[in-house]
């Protein structure tokens, strides 16, 4: 049945109608001409039995005096059946007595086995009659008639023709008949259908297919309509909120813009406002140190180093949140950049700072990623810039950079052996001006990680720590932007700066 699973439903219904009408008046048909041949072959066995039995009876007496002629006589007055070609009389002991015979039958009869019963029997092409004759119940002989089944076959015939003409009578107007039937169901469907196509075309959703009647299909295009009312509604909500958010995005946005431009402009007061009054308090505070020495005391002395120390560590501060603007505002160009080059240009610069420093630097050779190369420098110079701090207490003092495998990608770590953090207050690493460890025992603003989170996040990374207070510290991270590059080598190469 897969043939109609593509069809119109029209056709569906045609051909299913068409299917069980022609198939009810053949079987009908064949019912007909099965009963109506079966009744004329019995009336056919009947005549012939009784043409049998009355010309059995009327040769009696030829049978009993021997009289053949008579016999003969008997038999002959069958030339007025058409159907009979040959007629025997044989005597009790089956021998043939008299026989007739038409002169298109070339047959002769031939001596038969007596027996004690009637038959009639149909062969292929012969109905076979035979009866016993008898007087007082004394049997005689026996009369044999062989008719053709002409008539019969011409029967069979006439009924084929009558029941193939009927099919097709019943066929043309079945088709007719049923093409204007289905209209009362394939039409309201089409219309559900074309209605459906044109929405699906067009997204028209206030377009509705006709309702015609409570019958099933008429729910069916209730419900059809119920949906488009439905889906309609919400498509104007939909929009509503689209508007209202395209309008809230824009008003956002120029509040965005209103914020970037005040943050601006309080970078600039910071960076030339502010730096202003710092300088002329570190300024006079010099002054005061060395003019003035004489007429200050050691504790004077020591209130005006605090101020200058408290001045400069104000404008490093300054410097940072700078630096920490300028991260979260600047314009990303991803491209590939090396790594290893730039891991080792901060080493470089960090040994130059203190050359009288012997620190272990194991840097991974040919790591790729893909980001923006001037940010990326500035996360190297604070993660580099921390281990190297916080190392510096440290007699035989190492640091390593490299990379690791996970089934999401690259990972990298910069681990140390320096000072390392209690895990407890791991939380406030990456916040600005949080600081696990005070002044008095490293320098710093605690701006740096934070600036580090800032980089990562705009490469759609991530950073995370793992450290054990005196035992050092291991910061890992991720660089996820559009393509990460795979590493060149399947084993690390390390080079040994020490």
């Amino acid at each position: 049945m897969n043939f109609l699973r593509d069809l119109p439903i029209r056709s569906k219904l045609i051909i299913i109608i068409m299917t069980v009408s022609l198939s009810t008046l053949l079987i009908a048909g064949i019912a007909i001409a099965n009963y109506n041949i079966k009744n004329s072959k019995q009336a056919m066995v009947q005549k012939f039995t009784t043409v049998a039995r009355l010309l059995g009876n009327r040769s009696t007496a030829a049978l009993a005096f021997g009289d053949k002629q008579l016999a003969n006589e008997n038999l002959n007055s069958l030339k007025d059946s058409p159907d009979v070609v040959l007629a025997c009389i044989y005597n009790k002991d089956g021998m043939l007595f008299s026989q007739y015979r038409s002169e298109i039958f070339t047959d002769n009869c031939a001596p038969v086995q007596a027996e004690k019963y009637d038959i009639a029997v149909f062969g292929n092409d012969f109905l076979r009659v035979r009866n016993e004759i008898s007087l007082d119940s004394e049997l005689l002989g026996y009369i044999y008639i062989q008719s053709e089944l002409q008539r019969i076959r011409h029967h069979i015939r006439e009924q084929i023709v009558i029941v193939i003409l009927a099919l097709c009578l019943a066929g043309i107007f079945s088709f007719f008949l049923s093409s204007w039937l289905q209209l009362l169901i394939s039409k309201p469907i089409r219309k559900v259908a074309n209605v459906a196509t044109t929405i699906e075309r067009q997204a028209d959703y206030s377009l509705r297919a006709p309702e015609n009647g409570a019958d099933e299909i008429g729910r069916l295009t209730h419900a059809f309509n119920g949906m488009l009312d439905t889906i309609e509604n919400q498509n104007k909500q939909l929009q509503s909120s689209k508007d209202n958010l395209e309008s809230l995005v824009s008003q956002r946005t120029q509040e965005l813009e209103n914020a970037n431009k005040e943050l601006e402009s309080f970078s600039y007061s910071v960076s030339h406002d502010l730096r202003a009054p710092l300088r002329s308090v570190n300024g006079f505070s010099q002054m005061l140190l060395e003019d003035y020495a004489n007429c200050v005391d050691d504790t004077g002395k020591d209130f005006l180093a605090r101020i200058r120390a408290s001045s400069q560590r104000m404008s490093q501060l300054i410097d940072d949140l700078l630096k920490l603007s300028r991260v979260s505002r600047s314009e990303c160009e991803f491209q590939a950049v090396n790594l290893t080059e730039l891991a080792e240009t901060t080493i470089m610069n960090l040994k130059e700072l203190q050359p009288e420093r012997n620190v272990e630097i194991l840097i991974e050779q040919g790591v790729e990623a893909e980001g923006d190369p001037h940010l990326l420098g500035i996360l190297f110079d604070n993660l580099l810039g921390n281990a190297w701090k916080y190392t510096a207490k440290k007699p035989h003092a190492r640091i390593e950079f490299g990379t690791t495998m996970t089934e999401t990608g690259v990972k990298y770590f910069i681990k140390d052996n320096g000072a390392g953090f209690d895990m407890k207050n791991s939380d406030k690493l990456f916040g600005a001006f949080n600081r696990l460890h005070t002044a008095k025992e490293f320098e710093g603003s605690g701006i740096g990680l934070a600036t580090v989170k800032r980089i990562l996040d705009r490469h759609n990374g991530k950073i995370w720590a793992e450290a054990e207070l005196n035992l050092g510290a291991t910061f890992h991270f991720t660089i996820e932007s559009d393509t990460v590059r795979q590493l060149q080598a399947t084993e690390p190469e390390y080079k040994n700066n020490s």
